[in-house]
């Protein structure tokens, strides 16, 4: 299989593990947290700092260290005024002095009611109300990542936001997988047994699996992210090594990560977004590895779902779904909880453009490009109930001569969450490298503009795409809806070999957030299996947004939009952001020769028609 022949020359340019490279570097000494303050008290966090006239940071005080917060202009104090905590279901009220709390009433869960900083409130109801990336029902699954070492985790990263404990179950067929409770702001991970017949099927095949999928509930609203695999590196050798035997360590060579979207935002409609099959050929015989599109039925009963292909889809080995040529239409039923896995079409030769490698290190290979009739790029799903719908490759090269492939997934946006523009911004380069943007069109005649102009208006079908390299910040506008999806490249990008040894990166996809659904607010999670992990925000310029109660620095103007991005490290476990403003991120992450990068959240308002 090609990630066979992946690994094998990788390991003959990448042999050890460094000490992790950093994309970008700050001065030693105090942070910025003065920049734009006035002189007196600010906060970094509950660290206060005093602020003179010259805007230079002096002398911090840390309030955590004897259990007290940080108040900007005052300092340290018991609790931050009116902040609102829950004693069990009880509510408590800090002073407006930050000196003390204040008893309230106790909610009462067999009423549906829970303790929050709006009171006693069903907080599932409130979810389902606003719409959100926050809920209390999701539906992970495991994705195709054939190439991946047995020992790996397939898991589920679990965010409280909340001020009550979640108490958390995950099912498959209603059997109980899992049962965990999440205390609040707390982080907690899942592990889930890998579906083999999703991750591993023989061959280049669509697969149709009953119960495939498995149903998470939660009694109060938390954020969910999904990591096939979570971890980039285990402490001991493959149990297929194809790396350095005795060396005691395991790289899984190809991971991502998925945004769960709850159960209460799912629709019928979505249009996908992936990458064409991989070929990657020695001696003019070609591996393939194929993109795939994985749908879950996620309504009470059976759903009926119409395919839309844009490529060649393979059959499955069973023969329960024959092949699918581009532009063909098909109906099936799912049932909840059910899963059909598509994948893009494999072939022995290359059907499209070929180049072959020139450099020293391993002259000859052989890569293809195969066009569009082996993307799914633009494939279209309608269903007359909710479904949710992962889109993504087994293992590919980004852009497809540059090496390594990696896993890519992210569940995708129903098309009515969809708007008319987005702001990507490029991620945290770890060698001068660019990343690529890819925009589908979810309507006809839709003309796509960009600000600042990097390229000309595009005009596109529904589900044609367009792709182009990202360097800089950029807003993507058309006159009808639209899916941005960001990538990051393959490591070796400059070259064969230039990412030097036991380099970090590779492939991975995220969508672009709609402006129309930006928050003022987001939970987000890193976690602890990578080397590090970045968070990139977009946000109006000039206005005030935090993390972890820290004033954000460092923006960079998106040139012509009144917008800006900004982009920090971040430490593994929970973050919350905040603006006075609605705002967007994303989150990602490197290890050796992988990386993850995923959504940072949204809301999924109905703004556009179904397709």
């Amino acid at each position: 299989m090609s990630v066979a022949l992946c690994s094998a020359l990788l390991l003959l340019v990448a042999c050890d593990d460094p000490v992790p490279f950093a994309p970008t570097s700050r001065d030693a000494g105090p942070p910025p947290v003065c920049e734009g303050a006035s002189e007196g008290i600010v906060c970094a966090g509950d660290v206060a700092w005093s602020c003179d006239a010259r805007g230079v940071p002096r002398m911090p005080d840390d309030c955590a260290a004897r259990g007290e917060r940080c108040v900007t202009g005052t300092g340290c104090r018991p609790c931050l005024p009116n902040e609102v905590r829950c004693d069990g279901e009880t509510i408590e009220v800090c002073d407006a002095a930050g000196s003390g709390w204040t008893r309230g009433a106790t909610c009462d869960p067999s009423t549906g009611q829970r303790c929050s900083a709006d009171g006693c409130v069903d907080l599932c109801a409130r979810a389902a109300e606003d719409r959100s990336y926050l809920g209390c029902e999701y539906w992970p699954v495991v994705t195709r990542n054939a190439p991946l070492p047995r020992e790996f985790t397939f898991a589920v990263a679990i965010a409280n936001p909340q001020l009550v404990p979640a108490v958390i179950v995950v099912d498959r067929a209603g059997t109980e997988i899992a049962r965990r409770t999440v205390a609040p702001g707390a982080l907690e991970i899942v592990a889930l047994p890998w579906i083999e017949s999703l991750r591993a099927p023989l061959g280049i095949a669509s697969v149709r699996e009953a119960d495939g999928a498995y149903h998470l509930v939660s009694d109060v609203p938390v954020v969910v992210t999904q990591w096939n695999p979570l971890e980039f590196r285990l402490e001991h050798d493959c149990e297929d090594e194809e790396g350095v035997a005795g060396d005691r360590q395991c790289h899984s060579f190809t991971n991502d990560a998925s945004l769960l979207l709850p159960a209460h935002v799912l629709t019928g409609n979505y249009v996908a977004v992936s990458r064409p099959t991989f070929f990657l050929g020695r001696a003019g015989t070609y591996s393939t590895s194929p993109g795939f599109v994985t749908i879950v039925g996620a309504a009470e009963g059976e759903v009926s779902v119409e395919i839309e292909a844009s490529a060649r889809i393979a059959p499955s080995l069973d023969g329960t779904f024959a092949a699918m040529a581009p532009g063909e239409r098909r109906t099936i039923t799912l049932a909840r909880g059910e899963v059909i896995q598509l994948a893009s079409e494999g072939a022995e030769t290359c059907p499209g453009v070929e180049r072959v490698e020139t450099s020293a290190l391993d002259p000859g290979v052989r890569y293809c490009d195969p066009g569009a009739e082996y993307d799914l790029t633009g494939t279209i799903v309608r269903a007359d109930g909710p479904v949710a719908v992962i889109a993504g490759h087994d293992c590919t090269f980004v852009p497809f001569d540059r090496w390594a492939c990696d896993h890519l997934e992210e569940q995708l946006f129903p098309v009515e969450s969809l708007g008319r523009s987005a702001f990507v911004a490029p991620t945290s380069p770890l060698r001068d490298e660019p990343n690529l943007l890819r925009v589908v069109s979810a309507a006809d005649a839709n003309t796509i503009t960009f600000t600042p102009a990097i390229h000309a208006p595009i005009t596109l079908g529904r589900g044609e795409h367009a792709e182009l390299e990202l360097r800089d910040g950029v807003r993507v506008e058309g006159t009808g809806a639209l899916l941005a999806t960001l990538f990051l490249v393959g490591q070796d990008y400059a070259g064969l070999g230039t990412s030097g040894r036991g380099g970090s990166g590779d492939p991975g996809m995220a969508l672009a957030i709609p402006d129309a659904q930006f928050r003022s607010s987001y939970t987000v999670l890193a976690p602890e299996t990578y080397r590090q992990s970045w968070l990139d925000m977009i946000a109006p310029t000039g206005a005030r947004v935090e993390l972890d109660r820290t004033i954000v620095t460092g923006w960079r103007e998106i040139e012509g939009t009144g917008w800006s991005h900004a982009s920090m490290q971040i430490q593994p476990g929970v973050h919350r952001a905040s603006a006075e403003r609605p705002f967007g991120l994303q989150v990602y992450g490197f290890g050796a020769y992988t990386s993850y990068v995923v959504s940072g959240g949204l809301d999924l308002r109905p703004i556009t028609p179904p397709i």
